[in-house]
């Protein structure tokens, strides 16, 4: 979606833990690559998973996870 409103992203696939997964970064002209997984709450940038989240019930541990992003590491990106 992000893409045909001309909006640079890529698909980044890599591992979450030890799971398979996948996530983007999206270029922001003037603050150049957002990397992660991230939402903007309006005032900042933080890290979001939106497939965890969606499945998690919004659980504290699954956000506490999700929010660590040294529990994402790269493999791929598109």
């Amino acid at each position: 979606m992000l893409r045909s409103q001309d909006i640079p992203t890529k698909l980044v696939v890599g591992y979450s833990g030890n799971l398979y997964h996948a996530w983007i970064s999206v270029y922001l002209e003037g603050q150049g690559w957002v990397d992660d997984v991230i939402y903007f709450d309006g005032t900042s940038w933080k890290l979001m998973d939106p497939t965890f989240a969606s499945s998690s019930g919004q659980s504290k541990e699954i956000m506490q996870y999700i929010g660590d992003g040294s529990n994402y590491r790269a493999k791929y990106s598109y």
